[in-house]
């Protein structure tokens, strides 16, 4: 009896130590999961916020323009014969410029520099969320994967080019990464060109950055291995630029639009997002149509 009396008491205090050890485990997987979260949920309104604060200087920038477009007619009409003909020139010079120009999406350089100098421009993808700003660091190409645009750790990490490439876009091809969040955070809607329906009617992309606003139709898209695509292309060799468009010619998991072709001249924009398969990737590539420089 006192035997099994003490077996009883070491079983006890066992089942007690594992007990004790599955709550420490599940309160600090609760508290990890719940602050991975917050930090997601407080980089995507940062996001949101600076979306919003860039959409009011577009709208303010439109009413000016508008303003001053009805003061220069109302002015064309009270003003003298020669005043009147002096005001008409003034007025088609202005309507071959600023008040014709693209008010789409402005952009402050010189704030998104002060904030964070790595933030080299923003992308915009028709039908999805993706409205963020690009990163790209010099000297850490992998950083951005794990920190948002204010450089504060963040799971979700940022939108951003590798210093493979350029930082002025004037590769052959331009990779952009970014993970695919099931909140639809970041490349999370990028998912989207994996429906026949939505690709075939959506695929405008924008690039804008200080110096240029480069526009992207998406022509193709495949999931692919996780190599990293500049293992096997060179953007100086136009040999291997030819290669590589065959490569994306030979590509069968994906879709094609119909119309686009690609030669190693052309400019490609790649955006690149994981799956749910670790050893394979997302990508949707795209090819410049037209540029207009700010």
């Amino acid at each position: 009896m006192r035997l099994q009396r003490t077996k009883n008491r070491k079983l006890n205090k066992f089942r007690f130590a594992v007990i004790v050890i599955c709550l420490c485990v599940f309160c600090y997987s609760a508290w990890h999961v719940g602050s991975n979260y917050w930090r997601a949920y407080k980089s995507q309104r940062a996001a949101e916020e600076e979306a919003k604060r860039i959409q009011e200087q577009i709208d303010e920038a439109k009413r000016q323009a508008e303003e001053e477009k009805k003061n220069q007619e109302q002015s064309s009409q009270n003003g003298s014969e020669n005043s009147g003909s002096d005001t008409q020139e003034g007025q088609q010079g202005q309507e071959g410029g600023e008040t014709q120009q693209d008010y789409e999406f402005v952009l402050n350089f010189d704030y998104l520099n002060s904030v964070n100098p790595d933030i080299m421009g923003w992308l915009q993808v028709d039908g999805t969320n993706i409205n963020y700003p690009i990163l790209y660091s010099y000297e850490d190409r992998a950083y951005y994967l794990s920190h948002n645009y204010l450089c504060e750790y963040d799971p979700q990490g940022s939108i951003y080019i590798e210093n493979f490439n350029s930082r002025d876009m004037s590769d052959f091809n331009t990779i952009v990464y970014g993970h695919s969040m099931l909140n639809g955070n970041m490349f999370g809607t990028l998912h989207s060109f994996e429906d026949w329906w939505f690709f075939n009617n959506y695929g405008n992309v924008r690039v804008y950055t200080a110096d240029a606003t480069y526009y992207y139709q998406v022509f193709e898209t495949a999931t692919i291995d996780d190599s990293h695509i500049f293992t096997y292309l060179d953007n100086g060799s136009y040999q291997s630029r030819a290669s590589y468009v065959e490569r994306l010619a030979g590509y069968t998991n994906g879709f094609k639009k119909d119309g686009y072709s690609v030669s190693p001249d052309d400019h490609i924009l790649t955006l690149s997002t994981c799956t749910t398969d670790d050893t394979k990737r997302l990508v949707v590539f795209a090819v410049l149509v037209s540029t207009t420089t700010n």
